[in-house]
């Protein structure tokens, strides 16, 4: 059972990071948008866009490149 609730959260914990990374680039978004004199919902939208793809893309990443890999055994060829 403990082992179970430690890989939950590990898996929390990387997915916490992921999300502080998506912020940080979304901010980085912001700074640029900032330089472009960009205002308004148009700021707010591509912030919140920025944020929640760059988070699904390095969540799909994690999962399906570090996760799948961990899961499966090296096969052998023939």
């Amino acid at each position: 059972m403990e082992h179970k609730i430690g890989e939950n959260l590990f898996a929390y914990f990387i997915l916490l990071i992921l999300f502080v990374l998506s912020v940080a680039i979304g901010v980085v978004f912001l700074i640029l948008l900032d330089t472009f004199q960009v205002t308004g919902k148009v700021r707010f939208l591509v912030f919140l866009f920025a944020t929640v793809v760059l988070f699904v893309l390095m969540g799909k990443f994690w999962h399906d490149k570090i996760l799948n890999k961990e899961q499966k055994p090296p096969q052998k060829s023939p």
